[in-house]
C-alpha cells in the first residue's frame, strides 16, 4: 500500500545543536522528496533527471518489487528513450529497488513528455486502488544537431518478401519495378511482380572460395554490363558470360559512395557513408561506429556531428520538401527492434521531416531501391530481421507529402 500520513505543525522556540540541526534538515530534504509530489527539481542532463525521479521514487518503493511500463509521448528519439529508462531502473536498483518484468507489488508507469520548458519524466506509482504522481523536469536535450521538426511528410513501407534464409540486399534494375534481385550468402535470386506478389523467376549459385562466416552482410552494385556483389571477405563479379569470386582481404566498400570518393574523403572501408547534393555543394555524411553521423563538405572536416544514430543510412529524392531526403536507422543492435526515419538538411542542420517508423527487429540493410549512374533513387529498400518470426523480410521506403 502507498503511504500517506497527516503532518501538524506546532511553533514554539527550541534551542538546537549543530549535530541535530543537520539531521533535522535532512529529514526535512527526504521529506519535501518524498511528499511534493509533482514537484520540480531541475538537472544538468537528461539522465542526471532521470536518476533524481528514480530516487524520489526510491524513497517512497524502498525495498519493494516493481513492474516498470515505459511511454515515449516526447520528440526524443526511442533509442534515447530506451537509454534514460536503463538509468531509471539502474537508479532504482541502487536504492534497494528490486525490478520485475511482472509480477511486482507496485506498477510503475514512466512516461516522457515535454512542454515548453523542456522534457519531463512523470511517474505514476499504481498500488490495486492506489496511486501516486511524480513529476520530474528532466530539462532540454543537448543540441545533437537534429531539429525535431515536421514538414508534413510520411515515410512509407511496402513489404515485399520474407524469407526464412538471410536476405542481404536487394533492387531493383533501372528502369523496371516489376523485377527484383534479391542477394542471399550463397545465392541471386531473381524476382517477377505477378499482381500483389513476387515469384522467383530464376536463381544464380554464386561461385563463392571463402567461407561464408558469421558477418551477414552483402551489397549488390550494377555496372554498365556486369553486377558486382561485394561480402566482407570476397568480391563477386556476374556477366553475361561468366561469374567468379576472389577475396577482397576484408576492404570491401559497403557503402553507397564510390570507392574513388571514400578515398577522397579519407573513409575507411566497411564504413557507411552517402553523398548527395545540398544546395550548389556535395555533402558526404557517415555513420560512425560510435553511434554519431558526421557531414562533411569538400575540406572534410565535419561541420555538424549528431549523436544516437544506428550505422545504416541512405537517401532518395522525392516531390516533397527540399526533394531529397536522408534515411537514417536508430541505435540498434542485433538483438533489438529498430525504427527508419526521414530527414533534411537545413542551412547546416538535419531536420526531421517524418515521425520514426518501427520495424519488428534490427534493420540490417538501407540502400536505394535502384543503382545505376546518373539516376536519382525515387525509393528505397530495408532489409529487417524480424525478431518475433525469425524472418527475412524486403521493404520498399518511399516518401509522400501529405500524412
Amino acid at each position: 500500500m502507498l503511504s500517506s500520513c497527516r503532518t501538524s505543525v506546532y511553533n514554539f522556540p527550541i534551542r538546537l545543536s549543530p549535530r541535530f540541526a543537520i539531521r533535522l534538515l535532512s529529514l526535512i530534504f527526504l521529506f519535501l522528496l518524498w511528499f511534493i509530489s509533482p514537484g520540480v527539481l531541475r538537472a544538468d542532463s537528461l539522465e542526471d533527471g532521470v536518476r533524481l525521479l528514480a530516487r524520489r521514487v526510491g524513497v517512497v518503493m524502498h525495498g519493494a518489487t516493481v513492474e516498470i511500463r515505459e511511454e515515449n509521448r516526447s520528440s526524443l528519439q526511442e533509442s534515447h528513450v530506451a537509454e534514460l529508462g536503463r538509468a531509471f531502473r539502474d537508479e532504482l536498483s541502487r536504492q534497494n529497488v528490486k525490478t520485475s518484468q511482472q509480477g511486482g507489488t507496485v506498477k510503475i508507469l514512466l512516461t516522457f513528455s515535454e512542454n515548453a520548458s523542456g522534457y519531463l519524466g512523470v511517474v505514476r506509482l499504481q498500488h490495486g486502488t492506489d496511486s501516486q504522481d511524480f513529476i520530474q523536469v528532466l530539462g532540454k536535450a543537448a543540441d545533437d544537431g537534429v531539429l525535431q521538426q515536421s514538414a508534413g511528410l510520411t515515410l512509407r513501407r511496402e513489404l515485399l518478401l520474407t524469407s526464412e534464409q538471410p536476405i542481404l540486399d536487394a533492387m531493383f534494375p533501372p528502369g523496371d519495378a516489376n523485377k527484383l534481385v534479391v542477394l542471399g550468402t550463397l545465392t541471386l535470386t531473381n524476382y517477377d511482380r505477378d499482381g500483389g506478389l513476387w515469384k522467383e523467376n530464376s536463381e544464380i549459385k554464386l561461385p563463392r572460395s571463402v567461407p561464408v562466416g558469421r558477418d551477414l552482410r552483402g551489397r549488390l552494385s550494377l555496372g554498365l554490363d556486369e553486377l558486382s556483389v561485394a561480402f566482407p571477405n570476397e568480391t563477386c563479379t556476374l556477366s553475361t558470360h561468366d561469374g567468379q569470386c576472389h577475396p577482397n582481404r576484408g576492404q570491401v566498400n559497403l557503402s553507397d559512395m564510390s570507392d574513388e570518393a571514400l578515398k577522397e574523403a579519407n573513409i575507411e572501408p566497411g564504413v557507411e557513408a552517402i553523398k548527395f547534393q545540398s544546395g550548389s555543394q556535395a555533402t558526404v555524411m557517415v555513420a560512425g561506429k560510435d553511434g554519431r553521423l558526421r557531414l562533411y563538405h569538400r575540406d572534410f572536416e565535419p561541420f555538424l556531428t549528431v549523436a544516437d544514430f544506428g550505422g545504416q543510412l541512405s537517401y532518395l529524392q522525392s516531390d516533397c520538401g527540399v526533394g531529397q531526403q536522408i534515411l537514417v536507422t536508430g541505435r540498434s543492435d542485433q538483438t533489438s527492434t529498430d525504427f527508419l526515419q526521414a530527414m533534411e538538411l537545413r542551412e547546416e542542420k538535419l531536420v526531421a521531416v517524418t515521425q520514426p517508423v518501427p520495424f519488428s527487429g534490427p534493420i540490417l540493410a538501407l540502400r536505394p531501391a535502384t543503382r545505376s549512374a546518373g539516376i536519382q533513387p525515387t525509393s528505397g529498400i530495408a532489409i529487417v530481421h524480424n525478431l518475433p518470426s525469425g524472418n527475412y523480410e524486403v521493404y520498399r521506403l518511399t516518401i509522400s507529402c501529405g500524412n
